[in-house]
Formats: structure tokens, C-alpha cells, sequence
């Protein structure tokens, strides 16, 4: 929780990064507040793992990862990995990815998965490098209770 500002914060940049690739999609057109709330749950959800990278004793990323049941056995999805603009490039983003595959060997995972915008191509071209296969593409549409 000691980093639950920063932590909240990286998820505001997230959430502008998506809105750059997604811009008419309504989740990103919503309040930073109500995106930092989320973030800051998510640390208090003892069902969600949270990663953090520092440089110099400052946060500058986060992987948040969940555990899913499947049929065939437990997933260990990326729900969130984001690193701060200015320290893309240096390889943190890859020590969070694998410190995550460690985690899910630890719990005994049988895959890893992580969705990424369609839009999103330096994204998609990182976990690609990393062996991630695309398997299945996913919709989605707003929908408005009552």
C-alpha cells in the first residue's frame, strides 16, 4: 500500500495511452479519479498480485496479475503491465513479464495470458517476442443497466 499513489498514477497513464489507441471507446472517457480507485482496490484485493519495478528507490512500474480457474487448469492472466513513458525501452517491462512467469510457475499455472489492444502494436510486438501467441480475439460493447 506504500506505493498505492504511484501505483494509482501509472494507471492514469495507462488509461490516456489507451484512450491515444482507443479514442472513441467509453471506459477510457471516464474520470482519472474513478481509473485510480480501481487501481488502489486492486492492491487490496488479496485475490490480485501486484509487481512493482523501481529505479533508484522510485516506482516506474506495475504488473498486476490475477489467477483465473480453467477447464484445463489455472490461468495466470495480465490484467494491467505499465511502465512510465520516459523508462519505456529499458527493459523493465520485460523484468516485470518475467518475474511474472516465475510467479506463475510458483502457483503452478498452466499458461499465461494477457490481452492487448488491437490498436496497440508496440504492445502486441512486445509479448510477441516473448513467445505470446495470438489465440483468440475478444469483443466487447457497452452495455447500460435497465
Amino acid at each position: 500500500m506504500e506505493d498505492a499513489v504511484t501505483v494509482a498514477s501509472l494507471y492514469v497513464e495507462l488509461k490516456h495511452h489507451h484512450r491515444r489507441l482507443a479514442p472513441s471507446a467509453e471506459r477510457y472517457q471516464v474520470d482519472d479519479s474513478a481509473w485510480e480507485q480501481v487501481a488502489i482496490e486492486s492492491l487490496r484485493d488479496p485475490e490480485t498480485t501486484i509487481f512493482v519495478a523501481e529505479v533508484d528507490e522510485r516506482v516506474v512500474g506495475f504488473v498486476k496479475l490475477e489467477l483465473v480457474p480453467k477447464p484445463w487448469g489455472t490461468s495466470c492472466e495480465i490484467a494491467t503491465l505499465i511502465i512510465e513513458n520516459e523508462m519505456r525501452g529499458r527493459g523493465i517491462g520485460l523484468a516485470l513479464l518475467r518475474r511474472s512467469e516465475d510467479f506463475a510457475r510458483q502457483v503452478r499455472a498452466q499458461a499465461m495470458r494477457v490481452d492487448v489492444l488491437h490498436t496497440n502494436e508496440p504492445g502486441r510486438a512486445f509479448y510477441e517476442r516473448e513467445g505470446y501467441e495470438l489465440f483468440a480475439v475478444r469483443y466487447g460493447k457497452p452495455v447500460r443497466p435497465g
